[in-house]
């Protein structure tokens, strides 16, 4: 079928996105928190301001600054649940952070510490980001544990990643 017009492409158009839209799976990231860049590669925000004012109006819901207390930069991470409900147009239910929201955080963790590995995969940033706060007292170190080939590895008290994630939700 030849079209004729570049309006009857651009409403063809149009049917093709609006029917892909509807059918498309949710889409899944593989950490539980993602970053600004990656909420920019898949929905239709252009510019960090617009993913920082998407989380104060509540269009993300949720959102967390990770940066050390005293730095001048954000470091923002998002639920990448709450970009996938952005996508498919659901406004997002605010439930409470424990258990539901620290669930799909650390999805099956009920010990008391995570190793600075397992808290970096789940935030999306490095060990070394994990161990400057707490350095800085931003998290609690329980303790070090033996590490076959580099020594040691950095364990965090669970409750107090938890905390302070809790703390550092960006509104």
């Amino acid at each position: 079928m030849l079209l004729t017009s570049a309006s009857e492409r651009l409403q063809t158009n149009f049917k093709m996105t609006a029917t892909l839209q509807e059918t498309a799976p949710p889409l899944r990231f593989t950490r539980p928190l993602v970053g600004v860049w990656s909420v920019l590669a898949v929905t239709v925000l252009k510019t960090e301001d617009e993913v920082l004012a998407a989380l104060e109006d509540g269009r993300l819901l949720w959102g967390f600054n990770i940066a050390c207390h005293d730095s001048s930069k954000a470091m923002v991470r998002v639920l990448g649940q709450s970009v996938s409900d952005f996508i498919q147009g659901k406004s997002g239910q605010v439930v409470d952070f424990r258990p539901e929201i620290e669930q799909l955080i650390f999805p099956g963790y009920q010990e008391d510490e995570l190793s600075a590995g397992v808290i970096a995969r789940a935030w999306n940033c490095s060990s070394s980001h994990i161990t400057n706060l707490c350095r800085a007292g931003d998290l609690q170190v329980s303790r070090l544990s033996p590490k076959r080939r580099t020594g040691a590895e950095l364990m965090v008290d669970y409750s107090s990643a938890v905390t302070f994630l809790e703390k550092r939700r960006h509104f």
